[in-house]
């Protein structure tokens, strides 16, 4: 019978994640049978940072990308709850927000597929968007001067009004996400979200 390697590749990747998992507990037996625990004071977070610093960088596993991958979504959803908490009292989306936010924002009127630009969404999905700002009364479209075929989207009073108000609550839901975090935590944090976001 041939050997598949494929599989024995896996079965070595499933050992090597099993270790893992059993060595971490083995630490952290011994730590709380040595006494140690959280300071009296501190955060959850912070605990769990400890924790984290605890790990040997040799036995973290193989597979960090995947595990980013995951940790990164579950955050942004935690943050996606949050602010749609806090907006509730809007009849907001967040998604509705940034595109109120653009519009209300933009030197000169834009059109839709400005908008789908700026917010890195489809023209369709953008036009969904417009339409429930135009239903809600925030925003109007008018007549493009230098082209008949398109049209340009401007924020109604009540929607500059509500911008402002969306900016103060999606911003407790930052804070309120990263709190945890110090300072320069956050700085750290920022900057190499830019840079993998800045990537080609």
């Amino acid at each position: 019978m041939a050997f598949d390697q494929g599989a024995g590749s896996r079965w070595a990747d499933r050992k090597a994640e099993e270790e893992f998992v059993l060595e971490h507990e083995r630490r952290r037996q011994r730590r709380e049978s040595s006494g140690w625990g959280r300071r009296a004071g501190q955060s959850p977070c912070q605990d769990l940072y400890d924790r984290m610093r605890t790990v040997e960088p040799e036995v973290i596993p193989t597979d960090t990308t995947t595990q980013l991958v995951t940790l990164f979504f579950r955050v942004a959803k935690r943050l996606h709850r949050h602010a749609l908490g806090r907006l509730a009292p809007l009849d907001l989306t967040p998604s509705q927000g940034r595109a109120l936010r653009e519009i209300t924002d933009s030197a000169e009127p834009l059109r839709i597929a400005d908008l789908a630009g700026r917010l890195n969404i489809a023209p369709r999905s953008a036009t969904e968007v417009v339409d429930a700002l135009e239903n809600a009364g925030l925003v109007t479209r008018l007549p493009n001067p230098a082209d008949r075929r398109t049209l340009l989207l401007a924020p109604t009073p009540r929607g500059q009004e509500l911008r402002g108000r969306f900016t103060a609550l999606s911003g407790e839901a930052g804070r309120h996400l990263f709190s945890c975090l110090s300072d320069a935590e956050q700085h750290q944090l920022f900057m190499l979200l830019t840079k993998i976001d800045n990537r080609p």
